[in-house]
């Protein structure tokens, strides 16, 4: 470390620097509001903070050209949980 510098802050690979600890309280979920099947695509997007037609679009694009999105919509879809209702508490 060096002399001086925030203890928070450690250098990574390639002197990238990021904090240590999950302090920024952004978490991944899936979408309640912007779901055609199961909201993933939605929540990846609000996770991002882009627009959720670039990621269906990516999706489908992935889709075609190997059949991969098919599979990994599937697998995120059982993962990543629902976002909580509007006035429920996040979870700890």
């Amino acid at each position: 470390m060096v002399k001086g510098a925030d203890p928070g802050i450690r250098e990574g690979f390639c002197g990238l620097k990021g904090r240590t600890g999950m302090s920024s309280g952004k978490r991944l979920y899936r979408s309640r509001t912007e779901k055609m099947i199961g909201g993933v695509c939605g929540g990846v997007a609000d996770y991002l903070g882009i627009d959720v037609t670039v990621i269906r679009l990516l999706w489908v694009l992935v889709t075609l050209l190997g059949g991969a999105g098919v599979l990994a919509y599937l697998v995120l879809w059982i993962v990543i949980p629902q976002e909580p209702p509007a006035g429920a508490a996040p979870p700890a």
